[in-house]
């Protein structure tokens, strides 16, 4: 028999006995009609977790609507995975790379193998992506929270094509890796995802520059996307900074990693401090 414990729940301001083990899901079905709203995610104990974390030792635990502020990462999470399934399974041997936050959205690329980008189109791309990730969310697919060792983690994304995501694990040594499934294709993220795609809803694609924009809901009017605004000057800086990590061979946390194990850190930083001088002298 498993033991019982108590939680406090701030939604409903009291404590509540729940059985050890029992998920903050489960907790959520029986006070679903004081709480009044579907959490996306639930803050325990002043962190952020996923509705399919258990409860085995007594929590402070606050139920958290897509509209509050770990709610909405949460859902920019949700909406990524969503986007990555519907290239995977649309585009086979393209690579989707969400670059940086901008306009609003999120801009992204789509590589070819040999990592060239391909324009993103209306009709060819956007459109087929959009309406794959709306049928998912039609679906309520559930986004699977899974956690294996790291090596059986690595062959799966291998398999599936995610090198980098591979050069990443390959180089933090963790021994477990958390990862999400969803319509038979997986991926980890820096933090929880929605519990299902019938809870990520709203979103758009809109063409911009040699990519996309993802546009989540927007926060002032959570029923539509957000419409995006220019950032000429703020894509520029992107850009450059970009080409900068190019030239240095450090394109994401995987490569900083490998140079550090190979002690490479003074030289790197070396060649980062000439080319900052070399751009400020011409500011100048």
């Amino acid at each position: 028999m498993k033991d019982t414990l108590k939680i406090y729940c701030e939604n409903v301001q009291r404590y509540i006995d729940i059985e050890g083990g029992n998920t903050l899901s489960d907790t959520y079905g029986r006070l679903r009609e004081e709480i009044g709203f579907e959490p996306i995610c639930a803050r325990v104990n002043n962190k952020t977790e996923d509705m399919s974390y258990p409860v085995f030792s007594p929590k402070q635990v606050s139920f958290l609507p897509a509209t509050s502020a770990s709610g909405r990462r949460v859902y920019v999470r949700s909406l990524s995975m969503m986007l990555y399934a519907a290239v995977y399974k649309l585009f086979p041997g393209t690579t989707l790379r969400m670059e940086h936050s901008i306009s609003r959205g999120f801009y992204c690329r789509l590589l070819t193998a040999d990592g060239k980008a391909v324009p993103a189109e209306e009709d060819t791309h956007l459109g087929p992506l959009r309406r794959y990730m709306q049928q998912l969310a039609a679906q309520s697919l559930p986004m699977v929270r899974k956690e294996r060792l790291t090596k059986d983690v690595i062959e799966k994304f291998r398999r599936q094509g995610l090198a980098d995501k591979v050069r990443l694990l390959e180089t933090l040594h963790n021994l477990y890796t958390v990862y999400y499934t969803l319509d038979g294709v997986c991926d980890s993220y820096g933090g929880p995802l929605a519990p299902h795609t019938g809870m990520v809803t709203v979103f758009d694609l809109v063409p911009y520059k040699e990519g996309f924009l993802l546009m989540p809901p927007d926060p002032e009017c959570p029923d539509k996307p957000c419409r995006p605004v220019p950032q000429e000057k703020m894509y520029d800086a992107f850009t450059r900074y970009l080409q900068f990590n190019r030239v240095i061979r450090v394109a994401d946390v995987a490569d900083l990693n490998q140079a550090v194990a190979e002690h490479k850190t003074g030289q790197l930083i070396n060649v980062a401090e000439t080319m900052h001088g070399n751009y400020i002298g011409r500011i100048s």
